[in-house]
């Protein structure tokens, strides 16, 4: 599956407004395949954020390895 197959243009329907997400671009559901927008991408983007931030609290700013390979933050 290629990257474009992932990802479409930001819907801008009344649930995305709604939801916050009319500029946020739709993505596709594994498990359906269709593609999310409204409050479910808004879910989607919440889980990405809060995972992103335990990430960065468990392996620090550096990332995995004291000489700061494989960062998971971009300065």
């Amino acid at each position: 599956m290629k990257t474009e197959d992932l990802y479409g243009p930001p819907c801008g329907c009344g649930e995305c407004i709604q939801a916050g997400v009319a500029n946020e671009q739709t993505r596709r559901d594994p498990h359906t395949g269709q593609m999310l927008h409204g409050y479910a991408l808004r879910r989607g983007l919440d889980a990405f954020a809060e995972f992103q931030k335990r990430a960065r609290a468990a392996v620090g700013d550096r990332g995995r390895h004291a000489k700061g390979f494989e960062k998971l933050v971009k300065p």
